[in-house]
């Protein structure tokens, strides 16, 4: 299962964007060809909280797009091998880069999309992205990074109902 969190007032989504997010969440398991018994939380925040876990986990005094904490990686995996892990995303460093268009137009490129992109897609890639990091992909080599945008697509592509 995977638990869709946000702070009261962190996020300024609509009651209706955060419906849509958890329905993503409920497919997010069947869309990455994981079980459905995989537990994960994703939390939607702001840049002041995701700054202080950037901080405080990583020693990085700043905001940034998307964090994810692997429990696979830690020293309790085979203890709870179906708990991935947690992602913490910034949905105002998403609106940001939404209205910057640079990072839409590089992913839609990637992906080879023409599509509208809005703070929906764009949070909801941030998600994956941070999800696949929990599933044990990252982007260090030039090999990892093939990896991990294929993933990225087929995730994406299927959570939002698009034939890849």
């Amino acid at each position: 299962m995977i638990t869709l969190m946000t702070r009261r007032g962190k996020t300024g989504l609509a009651a209706a964007d955060l419906a849509w997010f958890r329905r993503k969440m409920e497919a997010l398991p069947a869309c990455s060809s994981q079980p459905e018994n995989i537990e994960a939380t994703i939390l939607l925040t702001d840049d002041e909280e995701i700054r202080q876990l950037n901080r405080d986990f990583r020693g990085y005094d700043k905001p940034t797009d998307v964090l994810s904490f692997a429990m696979q990686e830690s020293e309790d995996a085979a203890v709870t091998p179906d708990l991935l892990g947690d992602v913490a995303v910034s949905v105002e460093t998403a609106r940001r880069m939404v209205d910057s268009g640079e990072h839409r137009a590089r992913v839609c490129e990637e992906l080879g999309l023409e599509t509208p992109w809005g703070e929906r897609e764009e949070v909801l890639f941030l998600i994956v992205h941070g999800y696949l990091h929990l599933l044990g992909y990252d982007h260090a080599t030039k090999r990892e990074e093939r990896e991990m945008k294929a993933a990225e697509r087929k995730v994406f592509f299927r959570l939002m109902g698009w034939k890849s």
